[in-house]
């Protein structure tokens, strides 16, 4: 950003971008506010995370003509017939820019207390936007994913079978401003899909005790499925509660209800294909509105869950509670057939994907948690990383089987969706999945 202040000798250009560096800048200093414990889950108003000078002549200097950073203001949109056009504007008319920042932001209640801020644009709605700090990972993953969901999405609307099912991943903006900090456009009308279990637990009596768990754990450590069976009946599916509370109207509860398991296949199949881990009950959201999944969270790619203290052993979250919302066909209905179509859609554009992956895979920034100081051994061992990633989605891609002992023949777009599904709800599995991880929710 100093090289672009002292570049600048134009005036009116010199102006404008120190304008526009001040709000970057004024960004990057909430995603880096550390609220104290007493401000979690309240608002605060920003003199608090400035000094009040400070914040005032920060206001004063929002320039005209800055984009709200959602979805729909940073999609490019190409000319229908693919060929380029001399007054084609590949950003959407009538863009929302930035009237307002709001005063007042509200500090979450999660660990990290990030702060959620809201900017009202000229259109006169009000958006907002979770300023978030990685600590141990890196936003551009984020971004970069949802990229790469984009392109899936283009994938799903161009096939016949996929659109009849309506089948889709729902994204969100992500504007990442340093390796750690960025801002992350809000899902509206959503809820953590752990919260609202351990709810529907409660409205029927049943209390979760973390020391109980572990105690249980500790007992069973010789014999972890015995444990986990127990913790299944001491927790039993209850997750379609969930829609007959939200969704009364017989037809919309059925939709939305087919919506969630369209969603909740999409997230698997992709989620398995670049090897997304950590798909813990606070990375998965609900919409309230049409019973949608939303994933969010992406720092755990590339299989890098199977590299943890407690490895990860299943391919996605397909625990008891998320199938109970299935409906009684369970996996055999909606859910598999929807994984098979999304699943040979991917295979069909496997090219496509490996070339959108490849940069990302191959990116000199992504962090790879070398332990070397060497930068030329950190150069060598990031080549021999990614050719072994990309590698295995290129695998998966195929259909191959993986582990040892893999056989060299091709699976079926049936047949991996039926070894995926039996993988993801092993009961060996998901008894040796890390406790914080809840595989018995």
């Amino acid at each position: 950003m100093e090289y672009i202040r002292n570049e600048c000798t134009n005036h009116s250009t010199n102006s404008t971008i120190k304008a526009n560096l001040h709000i970057f800048e004024f960004f990057i200093a909430i995603c880096k506010f550390r609220a104290p414990k007493s401000y979690k889950g309240k608002s605060v108003h920003l003199a608090q995370v400035f000094d009040k000078d400070s914040f005032l002549r920060i206001l004063k200097r929002v320039p005209k003509g800055i984009l709200v950073p959602i979805q729909s203001n940073l999609t490019a949109i190409l000319p229908p017939n693919g060929l380029p056009e001399e007054d084609f504007n590949v950003f959407p008319a009538g863009s929302v820019e930035i009237a307002e920042i709001m005063k007042k932001v509200d500090v979450m209640p999660s660990k990290e207390r990030p702060l959620k801020l809201k900017i009202r644009g000229n259109d006169g709605k009000m958006y907002l936007f979770l300023c978030k700090r990685e600590d141990r990972g890196d936003m551009r993953k984020n971004s970069r994913l949802m990229e790469f969901c984009t392109v899936v999405n283009r994938l799903l609307r161009s096939s016949g079978e996929a659109r009849k099912r309506k089948l889709r991943l729902r994204t969100f903006a992500v504007l990442p401003m340093t390796e750690e900090c960025g801002l992350i456009e809000w899902v509206n009308n959503t809820t953590c899909y752990r919260h609202e279990v351990h709810e529907t637990h409660e409205e029927v009596g049943i209390r979760f005790s973390y020391q109980e768990v572990m105690r249980l754990q500790k007992e069973h450590a010789r014999n972890l499925p015995h444990w986990h069976r127990e913790m299944t009946a001491k927790f039993p599916p209850i997750f379609h509660r969930w829609f007959t509370a939200n969704f009364s109207e017989p037809t919309t509860w059925f939709e939305n209800r087919q919506a969630y398991t369209r969603s909740v296949a999409a997230w698997s199949i992709v989620g398995y294909i670049v090897g997304l881990g950590d798909r813990h009950g606070e990375n998965i959201l609900l919409d309230k509105v049409n019973g949608e999944c939303v994933h969010v969270d992406f720092d755990c790619l590339f299989d890098r869950g199977k590299t943890l203290e407690v490895p990860e052993r299943v391919p996605f979250r397909l625990t008891q509670n998320i199938i109970d919302g299935f409906g009684v066909t369970g996996c055999s209905g909606t859910f598999e057939k929807s994984c098979q179509s999304i699943l040979a859609v991917l295979r069909k554009n496997r090219e496509t994907l490996m070339n959108v992956l490849y940069s990302f895979v191959h990116d000199p920034l992504v962090e790879w948690n070398y332990r070397s100081d060497d930068q030329d051994e950190k150069e060598d061992n990031r080549g021999v990383k990614a050719n072994k990633i990309m590698g295995t989605i290129d695998s998966r891609l195929r259909g191959q089987p993986e582990g040892e002992g893999k056989m060299e023949l091709a699976l079926s777009v049936v047949g991996q969706v039926h070894q995926l599904i039996q993988d993801a709800s092993c009961e060996e599995n998901l008894s040796r999945m890390y406790i914080g991880w809840m595989p018995w929710l």
